[in-house]
């Protein structure tokens, strides 16, 4: 997927079209009366799903992914993060 719309994505000197990748791609549509939507999938399975996320949902993953949320450790489990100010990391409230 590329940001333009349905156009071939580029590809670099890290990379070729058989590897695992991560694309995303912004598109028309709604989803929850957002005037757009942002897609995410894995490059090298063009048939498999596809995560849809509204620009805030977006917005909070990536929140998530800066703050350290879904790092792993050598294991391959979840870190745990220390307790937030105002909440305790992994709650839901």
């Amino acid at each position: 997927m590329s940001e333009t719309g349905g156009q071939s994505p580029e590809y670099d000197e890290f990379g070729d079209l058989s590897e695992s990748r991560v694309e995303v791609e912004i598109r028309e549509g709604s989803k929850e009366g957002s005037d757009y939507v942002i897609t995410m999938r894995d490059g090298s399975k063009p048939d498999g799903p596809t995560l849809v996320f509204t620009p805030a949902e977006w917005e909070a993953f990536v929140a998530g992914v800066r703050d350290g949320e879904f790092d792993l450790d050598e294991n391959g489990a979840l870190v745990e993060l220390p307790d937030q100010p105002g909440g305790s990391a992994g709650s839901d409230s």
